[in-house]
């Protein structure tokens, strides 16, 4: 298994205890869920970053990959938790279509997070480091 897959592996995990975690607090502390994005934003930045660190290939690439993964477990298994404790839940039905831009749209953001942290790896090969 290849190093950003382990990251990709671990931010998965981390971005599902955190919705489960922010789903609790919004229900404890009557605060929007919503509010919380930013907790998932930092993830999806550092699992680019660690993507990008951790092969010695295309850092983009690592990164890009990686937050695809985290975004679409984001999207799938994070919105389920957190429908099932009760944030999570649309004010409108919830077809397949709305459903998948809404995970369209977590990927997305996940992934230009990732490809932004990306870029702050330096290359140790490179001259300037």
């Amino acid at each position: 298994m290849t190093p950003w897959i382990k990251v990709a592996l671990i931010g998965s995990f981390a971005v599902i205890v955190f919705d489960v975690a922010a789903s609790i607090a919004s229900r404890a502390f009557s605060f929007p869920y919503t509010k919380a994005s930013i907790g998932s934003f930092a993830i999806y930045f550092a699992v680019g970053y660690f993507a990008a660190r951790a092969t010695d290939q295309s850092r983009v690439w690592a990164a890009l990959l990686a937050d695809v993964f985290v975004g679409f477990t984001d999207g799938t298994i994070g919105w389920a938790v957190s429908f099932l404790i009760g944030p999570g839940r649309p004010k409108t039905e919830l077809t397949f279509g709305r459903w998948l831009f809404s995970c369209g749209f977590v990927i997305l953001t996940a992934v230009i997070l990732g490809v932004v942290a990306s870029l702050f790896v330096r290359n140790p090969f490179s001259p300037r480091g």
